[in-house]
């Protein structure tokens, strides 16, 4: 800029010196002129531009400026989140300085509150399912759960004790005993927490028992175990049977001059009755297996046969 308005006043000066001069160098000396002025022209717009992007550049840096002036004086969220629990009716939440809260514990069905922590302390001494609790920062509330203390079976009855021992009374597949409960049979209440009752399994048709779960673990006994007493349990249980068929033994029966299900021999399972009708239809007496069986006359006789049998009938004629 300085360079064009320093060419300009040369081309000033040499014009004056020259007014005598030729046409021909006046007109160079005037073209020059006009040269110099467009570029100074030229250079004021530059200016102007740069002097209003250097005005606009300010106030950019004024507005950024400010910007981070009003972020740094914002408060910082810190969330509050809740788990098995709600909090103002929500489960996370945001907060901007040290505030008091309550939670509320959301147990799902079958399950208690045990305890509660905060930011994984252990809150001692707070019962109930509320927690009054100041949050501070980011801040975790728990509800910490377990499972309802209940007694439950599967393919077996529940029974209480009366005063002996002796199970009696009306029969639950499910009991809880969280709280306080009254014995259904002897009407004594019974603390919280703690339960003692038989466990008997009811067994089908042509079915034995092979094995006990007891909260999913498998329990086998030498011998089909159909009944037990549980005393002072004091944890959830669930008490299921799982059965097998029950192995079917045959024994023969022979009859002579008799018949059973009107035949004389033939094989029936073990423990079944039969019913033995003599010849006839006339009286008589029957000897099983070699031994009389009374000494009065009839004419039919009925056995549950656990062994091979051999039934003899003897009439009797007047």
């Amino acid at each position: 800029m300085k360079k064009v308005i320093a060419l300009l006043l040369a081309l000033v000066m040499v014009l004056s010196l020259a007014g005598c001069g030729s046409d021909k160098a006046n007109e160079e000396l005037e073209q020059k002129l006009a040269k110099a002025e467009l570029e100074l022209a030229n250079a004021d717009l530059q200016l102007t531009k740069a002097q209003q992007d250097l005005e606009k550049a300010q106030q950019q840096l004024a507005e950024a400026q400010q910007k981070l002036s009003q972020a740094d004086s914002k408060p910082s969220l810190q969330t509050v989140t809740a788990v098995n629990a709600t909090v103002n009716g929500k489960t996370s939440l945001e907060i901007t300085q040290p505030t008091d809260l309550t939670a509320v514990a959301a147990p799902a069905e079958g399950q208690i509150l045990d305890h509660w922590r905060v930011n994984g302390q252990i809150q001692e001494g707070a019962s109930g399912n509320a927690l009054i609790f100041t949050a501070q920062g980011n801040t975790l509330v728990e509800a910490v759960l377990r499972d309802e203390k209940k007694l439950t079976t599967v393919n077996a009855t529940i029974q209480f004790l009366d005063a002996k021992g002796k199970a009696s009374g009306d029969t639950f597949t499910e009991f809880v005993f969280e709280e306080d409960y009254a014995n259904p049979v002897t009407k004594q209440t019974c603390p919280g927490g703690k339960i003692t009752a038989q466990i008997k399994a009811n067994v089908p048709s042509g079915k034995t028992v092979d094995y006990w779960l007891i909260n999913g673990v498998p329990y086998f006994y030498n011998a089909g175990v159909t009944s037990f007493t549980v005393e002072n349990l004091d944890e959830t249980t669930v008490y299921e049977v799982v059965f097998k068929d029950k192995s079917v033994t045959n024994y023969k029966v022979t009859c002579r001059f008799c018949t059973f299900s009107g035949k004389t021999s033939g094989y029936v399972a073990a423990g079944s009755t039969i019913t033995v009708k003599g010849d006839g239809n006339i009286s008589g007496y029957f000897v099983i297996n070699g031994v009389r069986d009374s000494k009065n006359y009839i004419s039919s006789i009925t056995l549950e046969i656990n062994q091979d049998t051999e039934i003899d009938f003897y009439a009797i004629i007047n």
